[in-house]
């Protein structure tokens, strides 16, 4: 498409033009595409082990260019019984890691309800004294894929640099869990303010007592159960996600 007729019409006319147009170089049977797609998957491979195996031409491999290529033949790739195949859709990165454009990979898939793209995240900070003009005192941004809650640290330490942290912060959900509220107040001194998430435990749903039935005693780590029994024991531990939490257990009788 001619410069001159990008600059005159408006972008979301000219995505839709190029995707068609990517669309159009392609052969419409599934077959034939299956067939295109590991005819390029092969080529690459082929030019990936050539830099690889020879002396001459190894220190390719240092090139980020080269590297980038090795990773997307990676992610879209695989073996199997001697023969390289496409790989399936359940059978790929999580779009967080996907890498979708040569030209950024660090632009990854994003979701928010039905709205799908790729690209990046931008998170806003804005002062909100009643007394006080609102003025956004930070910009962060993120790739699309990443959860907002990793974000919630990173906003913390930039604004301490500033000179700019508050005392409260208001988020929505996204940007709090247990751990951001514990380390907002030990690192930083802020009070993290945001409405809990709430449990999607098989216990909530009806089908035993949830955490919010027991009643927890910090100071003496102690619980006491609906029934009023109190704890045998309190430790803490890992989960699988490498959170830390805490353990209560309760005496069968």
């Amino acid at each position: 498409m001619p410069e001159w007729l990008k600059s005159s019409i408006p972008a979301e006319w000219f995505n839709r033009y190029d995707r068609k147009f990517e669309e159009y170089r392609l052969p419409k049977e599934k077959t034939k595409r299956s067939t295109l797609v590991e005819t390029i998957g092969k080529d690459g491979n082929l030019l990936l082990e050539a830099i690889v195996n020879s002396k001459e031409t190894s220190w390719l491999w240092q090139v980020p260019a080269v590297k980038l290529l090795g990773q997307v033949w990676l992610q879209q790739f695989e073996w199997q019984e001697a023969e390289l195949k496409f790989r399936e859709d359940d059978n790929i990165p999580p779009p967080a890691k996907m890498i979708c454009s040569p030209y950024d990979p660090e632009a990854s898939y994003g979701r928010k309800r039905k709205t799908w793209w790729v690209g990046y995240k931008v998170h806003l900070t804005e002062s909100c004294e009643e007394d006080s003009p609102h003025l956004i005192t930070h910009v962060e941004t993120s790739r699309a894929g990443n959860g907002d809650v990793d974000v919630t640290p990173r906003i913390h330490q930039a604004l301490q640099q500033k000179g700019l942290l508050p005392k409260e912060h208001l988020t929505d959900t996204n940007y709090a869990e247990a751990k951001q509220f514990l380390a907002s107040q030990r690192d930083y001194g802020i009070d993290l303010v945001a409405p809990a998430r709430g449990s999607n435990d098989w216990q909530a749903k009806g089908a035993g007592f949830n955490a919010s039935d027991f009643e927890i005693d910090w100071d003496r780590q102690k619980a006491k159960c609906p029934a009023g029994q109190s704890s045998s024991s309190w430790s803490t531990a890992l989960d699988r996600y490498q959170n830390e939490v805490i353990k209560i257990k309760f005496s069968m009788k």
